[in-house]
Parts: structure tokens; C-alpha cells; sequence
């Protein structure tokens, strides 16, 4: 009897792991996970308003789902459908100055286009499928790629505004939004 015991345990302790086995892998499963690049190297006071603002992030943004990154970080995150038919949306904390804000690159453009949304300045660039939207004036750049398959990009940023403004200080590390730099009128 005590033998047929001890199996039994053993059997369910075999049972438990398999099962923690298949959970930890289920949720670190990174087949549904977008592939995403992470920036680096950053410093520690990077990282951790970088890790606060990826972790306060909507969880949907113009209709689709956080889903996981790969490989997975605090400097990154994306939003898709959950059948990974449309393309995602990415968001990179951390990455270094655009070049194109670079005087002396070769993407140098003093008139590169920004618009100001909901609090955050946004350093707007097209690429080959959508737009590209840096947060150029807040100690850490925050990088959102937006695929044109969502029709006006600029619609997603509203979503970011609030927790950008909460996790990252501004160049000069004051809190709060970005100066408005049409407060006083621009046109």
C-alpha cells in the first residue's frame, strides 16, 4: 500500500510539472509573438522609464490587441489582430536620435515634418508601408511604426499620449507634456 502511494504521488507530481511545463510554455510561446527589434545598448534610467511606459500601454490600439514581442523586452511592444492577419503596430522605447534631426547626416532636415498630439511632439517620417512617429522631445526617443492598412496613422498616437507622458520626462526631465509649440498661434 505504501508503494502504490509513493506512485501515485510520483505519477501526480509528474503530472503537476508536465502541466507547469506546458503553462511556462504557453506563455512564453513565441509563434504568435511580432518580431520586433530591440534598441540598445540603453541606460538604467532609460530602461526603467522605458519598462514603466511598455507595461502602462493600451491594450488596444485602432482596433487590435497587445500581443507579444519577440524576443520579448521592456523597450518594446505591438499591437495586432488576434489572427495575425493585419500587419502590427510597433512601439520601440530607447532607440537612438533620428538622423534625420542629426545636423551632418546624410538624413539631415531641419524641416522635417512634427505634429503635436495630445501632449507629445511627434517627429512624423514615411516609410515604404505607413508611418513612422518619434517622440523626439522626451528623454528616451519612442518609436511608433504604423502600417497604412489603419488608414490615417496618426489615430494611434492619442492612445499613447497619456502613458508616454506619465513614464517618460520630457528632454529636460520635467514631467508633464511637451511645450506646444503653436500655444502662442502658428498660422
Amino acid at each position: 500500500m505504501r508503494r502504490a502511494g509513493r506512485i501515485a504521488g510520483i505519477v501526480g507530481a509528474v503530472g503537476v510539472a508536465a502541466l507547469a511545463g506546458a503553462a511556462v510554455w504557453a506563455l512564453f510561446d513565441s509563434s504568435s509573438a511580432v518580431a520586433v527589434a530591440v534598441p540598445g545598448p540603453v541606460s538604467s534610467t532609460t530602461a526603467a522609464e522605458c519598462a514603466k511606459l511598455v507595461k502602462d500601454l493600451p491594450q488596444t490600439l485602432l482596433g487590435q490587441n497587445r500581443a507579444g514581442t519577440t524576443p520579448a523586452s521592456p523597450l518594446t511592444a505591438a499591437w495586432q489582430s488576434d489572427d495575425s492577419n493585419s500587419p502590427p503596430i510597433i512601439l520601440r522605447c530607447g532607440v537612438t536620435e533620428p538622423t534625420i534631426l542629426i545636423s551632418g547626416s546624410k538624413n539631415y532636415d531641419p524641416t522635417s515634418e512634427e505634429g503635436y498630439i495630445n501632449g507629445i511632439a511627434w517627429l512624423m517620417e514615411p516609410t515604404a508601408g505607413g508611418y513612422r512617429f518619434t517622440a523626439a522631445q522626451r528623454a528616451a526617443y519612442i518609436e511608433v511604426d504604423v502600417p497604412s492598412a489603419y488608414g490615417t496613422e496618426t489615430m494611434a498616437l492619442p492612445g499613447l499620449a497619456s502613458a508616454i507622458i506619465k513614464a517618460v520626462p520630457q528632454q529636460d526631465g520635467t514631467a508633464g507634456p511637451d511645450p506646444d509649440p503653436c500655444e502662442y498661434g502658428c498660422g
